[in-house]
């Protein structure tokens, strides 16, 4: 529940500001995206390398632009490996996102903006060394793997024409607990994990007004 009330206060600040904004542009534009990830547990206090893993996402996203606000629109597909085994995780995810945004022009070219805000992802398929995974005691459904990240970072803009521009972000990800993680927790009340990603886009924009 508290998931949802941090998505819903976060959307309401940020169309309130897209609201009271004097001026602003509107642009759109596509590119890539990709980001190592990682996980651990502590258990009692002390690292619990059973649920350690890192991986990596890579895919492409879409973004519509309002100057302070900016919508995301991914695709991913990420690796995962435990540290206790040797087999990989595999996963597609759709990745939706909204940041909040204060652009400042360094020149008449180049606009820099740091960023705070949220994204969700949505797991559309998870596999065990090429196996669709089914729910057992090892791991859980696809859908177990939904999470939820508040985002922080910095992203710039070089204006190429009038109209197009490039754009790079590079942030860092506070990955909230996955269904299936919770349910470990629910478990054992002493198992605490720590999840987080660096997220970073490279993208071509083009400026409607």
């Amino acid at each position: 529940m508290w998931k949802k009330m941090v998505l819903a206060l976060l959307m309401a600040a940020l169309l309130a500001g897209g609201v009271f904004a004097q001026n602003f542009s509107l642009s759109a534009g596509g590119g890539i995206s990709f980001a190592p990830t990682f996980s651990e547990a502590k258990h009692d206090g002390k690292n619990f390398d059973a649920y350690k893993k890192s991986g990596f996402d890579l895919g492409i996203n879409v973004f519509f632009d309002a100057t302070y606000a900016e919508v995301n629109i991914g695709l991913l597909l990420g690796s995962q490996k435990r540290a206790d085994d040797d087999k990989i995780f595999n996963t597609t995810t759709l990745l939706l996102g909204l940041v909040g945004k204060y652009p400042f022009s360094l020149n008449n070219k180049f606009v820099l903006f740091p960023f705070v805000g949220i994204d969700y992802s949505i797991n559309l398929s998870a596999r065990l060394d090429g196996a669709e995974i089914e729910d057992n005691d090892y791991f859980k459904k696809a859908d177990e793997f939904n999470a939820l990240s508040i985002l922080f970072g910095v992203g710039a803009d070089f204006r190429l024409t009038y109209a197009l521009y490039l754009r790079a972000e590079a942030g860092y990800g506070i990955v909230l607990n996955t269904r299936a993680q919770d349910d470990n927790v629910s478990d054992d009340s002493k198992l605490v994990y720590f999840n987080g990603k660096i997220p970073i886009k490279l993208a071509l924009g083009y400026r409607f007004r």
